[in-house]
């Protein structure tokens, strides 16, 4: 559980780094790339897996991820499914290029039920 609580705050935190602006929506700070922090970030998408949150995150190509998210996902508050969105996206990108982003697919059906790129954030549908 403390595990799950420190991942859960190196993802705040790294929320933080999120221009404030509504005009300003891209990462404005470098997405910290350090063996602690890829530790903190791989030990919270584990327990996102273990608790059922998410499925499978699958590189699809340099600059996309698919998420595969659970109904458990689906049923979490926004400010929740930030923290998921961000410990992947984090995992996997520097926030460099504004063409990284993570696609997000229901498990179930693999329809397409989000989004997050670094310029609009993280949309749902």
């Amino acid at each position: 559980m403390r595990v799950a609580l420190k991942a859960v705050v190196v993802a705040l935190c790294a929320l933080s780094t999120m221009a404030a602006s509504s005009q300003a929506r891209f990462i404005t700070e470098p997405i910290d790339k350090s063996e602690r922090a890829e530790a903190y970030r791989k030990r919270a998408i584990d327990e996102f897996v273990r608790r059922q949150i998410v499925y499978k995150v699958t590189k699809t190509s340099d600059t996309a991820v698919e998420v595969q998210v659970t109904a458990r996902f689906l049923e979490l508050p926004f400010d929740q499914k930030q923290v998921v969105t961000w410990a992947v996206f984090s995992a996997h990108f520097d926030g460099e290029d504004d063409r990284q982003s993570l696609v997000f697919a229901d498990s179930r059906t693999l329809k397409r039920v989000g989004a997050f790129d670094t310029c609009h954030g993280l949309t749902l549908e």
